[in-house]
């Protein structure tokens, strides 16, 4: 079950967060309870302050908003895989790295960038720059330009 509590001050939060492990832990006590969390020093925060409450900040499992979703996606449907960023860059990096697909129409100019390098170390490191920032920029229209890249298809 979700369940969502919002302050703006993070301290405020954790006795009620504290209160929802306890009620998990009493529903399941071996079970693992998952909070989804913005980054890591929100997790280690918690991690700390659980243990307080609690005397113990055992079978937790921090994660992030992103990845719970990916995971939640792939459990419904074990044919559906998420691509992450992380993913959808080194495919990016595979395919600039090949020299028939980047002379392709409509391509010119991204060859034009990797044919500026000198030597071959170089248009490695240029392939990879724009494979991270393609993929940053792809990430990105996933969550604020859907139709664009539904036109795409």
């Amino acid at each position: 079950m979700l369940h969502l509590t919002c302050s703006n001050q993070m301290e405020a939060l954790v006795d009620p967060l504290a209160r929802a492990v306890q009620a998990a832990r009493a529903a399941d006590p071996l079970g693992v309870v998952t909070l989804i969390v913005p980054d890591q020093s929100v997790a280690q925060y918690l991690r700390f302050r659980l243990a307080e409450r609690l005397g113990i900040a055992a079978h937790l499992r921090f994660t992030f908003l992103t990845r719970y979703l990916k995971d939640l996606v792939e459990a419904a449907d074990p044919g559906i895989r998420v691509v992450d960023a992380d993913r959808l860059q080194l495919l990016l990096f595979a395919r600039l790295r090949d020299p028939a697909l980047t002379r392709l129409d409509g391509l010119e100019r991204v060859q034009r960038y990797l044919d500026r390098a000198t030597t071959e170390a170089e248009r490695e490191t240029r392939a990879l720059q724009l494979a991270l920032q393609l993929g940053r920029l792809f990430e990105e229209y996933g969550y604020s330009r859907r139709e664009m890249l539904r036109a795409w298809r």
